[in-house]
This record gives C-alpha cells, sequence and structure tokens, in this order.
C-alpha cells in the first residue's frame, strides 16, 4: 500500500510491534540512553500521528530537563532543578510565543515523592520538536499526548472543580482557555474537527466517540486525508477526478 493512507498503516503497524516489544515507563530513560529500536518505531508513529496540535498537557520531571540543567541536577539535586525551572516558566512571554492559555502546577508525586510540574497549554498549531523548544527540554515525548479532555486537564492544572482540594507546591495560569473536547464530546462537526486539527487520527475519534465518527466518517477521512497532504506537500491536492 502506497501514498498517505500506506504511510499512515505502516504507522500503526509500528505503534502495534512497538507496545508488543516494549512499554516505556519513563520517557526521559530512552532519551538519556540513546533509544532502541522500538523506541525508534515510537516516535516515528507520533511524529507521524501528532504534528499538528493545538492544546498540549504533560508531567515534566527532572529528566526531561535541558542540558543547562545538569550541572545543577548534579550538584543540588533534582528537586532544586526542577523549582528553579518552573520559576523560569513563570517568567516566560507565553503569548509573545504564541500560547493563549496555560495553566502549570508544581508538585510532589504522591507515591514517589519526587517534584514535577503538571501543565495545560492552548496555542497556535505547533510541531513537538517546538513545543520542546520553548518549554526548554531535551525530549519530545512530554507533548506526545492528545488532550481528549481539555476541561479536565485545565481543572487538575489550576485546581478547581473536583480537584479543588488537591494540592500544590504552587500554580500559575494565565490566558482564557477554550477547553473544546471532553466527556461531553457529541456528534457535532466542529469537535470531530477540532480534534483532528489537535492531532487525534481518525481512530481515536471512533474509540472516543463511536457515534460521531458514523455520522461523519466521510468527512473526518476527507479533512484528514487533506492535513496529510498539506504537511508533507506543503500544498492542498485536488479532489480525485479533477
Amino acid at each position: 500500500m502506497t501514498g498517505v493512507f500506506g504511510r499512515f498503516w505502516d504507522a500503526v503497524f509500528f505503534s502495534i510491534t512497538a507496545k508488543r516489544e516494549k512499554k516505556i515507563a519513563d520517557p526521559a530513560e530512552s532519551a538519556t540512553t540513546g533509544g532502541t529500536i522500538t523506541d525508534c518505531r515510537i516516535r516515528l508513529f507520533m511524529s507521524t500521528m501528532t504534528r499538528r496540535t493545538r492544546r498540549s498537557f504533560g508531567t515534566i520531571h527532572a529528566g526531561h530537563l535541558g542540558e543547562e540543567y545538569s550541572s545543577l541536577i548534579k550538584r543540588e539535586g533534582g528537586e532544586e532543578a526542577i523549582q528553579a525551572y518552573y520559576e523560569r516558566l513563570r517568567a516566560l512571554p507565553w503569548t509573545d510565543m504564541g500560547y493563549t492559555a496555560g495553566a502549570f502546577a508544581l508538585e510532589r508525586g504522591e507515591r514517589s515523592g519526587r517534584v514535577h510540574v503538571q501543565f495545560y497549554v492552548e496555542h497556535s498549531q505547533k510541531r513537538a520538536s517546538t513545543l520542546a523548544k520553548q518549554f526548554m527540554l531535551q525530549v519530545e515525548q512530554v507533548f506526545y499526548d492528545t488532550v481528549r479532555h481539555a476541561a479536565g486537564s485545565w481543572a487538575y492544572c489550576t485546581g478547581q472543580g473536583k480537584y479543588a482540594e488537591k494540592e500544590a507546591l504552587d500554580r500559575f495560569r494565565f490566558g482564557d482557555p477554550v477547553l473544546f473536547g471532553g466527556s461531553e464530546a457529541d456528534s457535532s462537526l466542529r469537535w470531530c474537527v477540532d480534534q483532528l486539527l489537535s492531532g487525534s487520527t481518525p481512530e481515536d475519534l471512533l474509540r472516543d466517540n463511536a457515534y460521531a465518527y458514523c455520522v461523519h466518517r466521510q468527512r473526518i477521512w476527507a479533512l484528514h486525508t487533506d492535513l496529510n497532504h498539506i504537511e508533507r506537500h506543503g500544498r492542498l491536492a485536488p479532489p480525485l477526478g479533477q
């Protein structure tokens, strides 16, 4: 199978193979050890399927930080490094960098006891490599997960709603989030389009909302194909037969 759909199913095959061979618990581990063939397959799949991201969330540990923090980690430990990094995040000109809203929480893991940063941000379309550079991280895997419950992610990082009693060492936020998607997602075409533009695949939509997928299946695949073509060739291909 060739073309856009061929590359799509190749990526899916690589993902399935990778899951059978190895489950990566800490993305920093593979980044520091150089990775394996399986890790490369995972990166191939994720780079193919999450290229158009307009909202991101994740967890940042000391092992994810850039080289500039390595000496601080060795000298004072990971906790001091992550706290210094958090203060630097607070001072960044987020709106000038293309971010419209964001929430950050400095937390201590309940089980591990490690201090880390939890975040949710909304922004212009960005690649994982761009996000990692702007966040001053040495790994892109932090941004690989697709946000499907934006409202829940925002509430978690801001300590609102059912997370109001969740303790955090510190929090900060900026902007007014749009917060599309989530458990209330219905069959609206707008939701489907937003999910695709945020990095989801047609398979993700099928798993998350089978009814919406059935209603808009043809439009979902048409948009997904067009976005892939623009990404690879820099232009939109005319419909078949034209």
